[in-house]
């Protein structure tokens, strides 16, 4: 990732978070980059943000930010990003409101196989999505088969039956869901990512604590953040496939408590389907 898109990523990811905390406390938020507020830091290290209330600027909180990524799921969601985008563009002027694709499979098609698929998935968005009200869902993966027979099917449910002659199970296809969000715009979307489970705990584990622990990392870089006069700091994952919550939270928690001492809360935040923040860890409770 580029210097220019990962500071794009943090800006987005803090603007998300303060104004749902603003949305809490019933307060605006403002924030800038650390080293315009003490310039002694800058090419040391240091946290991302300080972030202060617009009406109230005598007390700040230091926010840090991390991709959650790891290599595969980086991947499967550009993978993912690039043909819906495509589908998008093919779709420019047809559809009437914003759409989002949610509960994607693993991305396991070639350059071939994937024309076929943006091919199909045009038609079959456009067919279903005159009929959705906003709210509402409807899963297009028949629609999907019915043209491409490369779509996997959802093998980590029971197999809906047997085939008599093979004998061999025969699975239902993967769910394609598509989910009509606004009456305004015209848009389709990434919405919840691929969902293979990717975070099974070792992975997800050597991931925080790649983010948390050592020289450097979110428990330091905080802990400069709390000796400069921090009234609170908070870690904020930027989630760029769709984690389980209560999965990041045990994880975290099993880490111990001493790569956290410079951390008063950890939160998820997400474009998935609209703007999300989930606090995972919290010092206090």
């Amino acid at each position: 990732m580029n210097s220019e898109q990962q500071t794009y990523d943090e800006n987005t990811c803090a603007n998300i978070f303060l104004k749902w905390l603003g949305t809490q406390q019933g307060a605006e938020w403002a924030f800038k980059r650390a080293e315009e507020e003490f310039p002694e830091l800058a090419n040391r290290t240091r946290w991302e943000f300080v972030a202060r209330r617009t009406h109230n600027k005598e007390e700040w909180i230091a926010i840090e930010v991390k991709s959650l990524v790891f290599s595969e799921g980086e991947s499967q969601f550009n993978n993912w990003h690039n043909v819906v985008s495509d589908v998008n563009k093919r779709l420019e002027g047809k559809l009437s409101g914003k759409y989002w694709l949610a509960h994607l499979p693993k991305y396991t098609f070639d350059q071939r196989q994937r024309k076929m698929l943006v091919d199909c998935l045009k038609k079959a968005v456009q067919e279903t999505a005159q009929a959705l009200k906003k709210g509402t869902q409807k899963d297009i993966s028949p629609n999907i088969v019915a043209c491409f027979n490369h779509w996997p099917n959802d093998t980590r449910k029971q197999p809906s039956r047997i085939d008599p002659e093979t004998l061999q199970l025969l699975y239902s296809p993967h769910p394609l869901l598509l989910l009509k969000s606004s009456n305004e715009g015209n848009s389709l979307r990434v919405g919840v990512g691929p969902v293979v489970g990717y975070w099974v705990e070792p992975t997800l584990k050597k991931a925080l604590q790649d983010l948390l622990v050592g020289k450097g990392k979110a428990n330091d870089q905080l802990g400069v953040a709390k000796r400069k006069g921090a009234s609170k700091t908070v870690l904020l994952l930027d989630e760029r496939i769709d984690d389980d919550p209560q999965a990041v939270a045990e994880v975290i928690r099993s880490l111990g408590i001493s790569h956290l001492s410079n951390i008063d809360e950890v939160c998820l935040v997400s474009t998935f389907g609209g703007e999300h923040v989930k606090q995972v860890w919290s010092k206090v409770g």
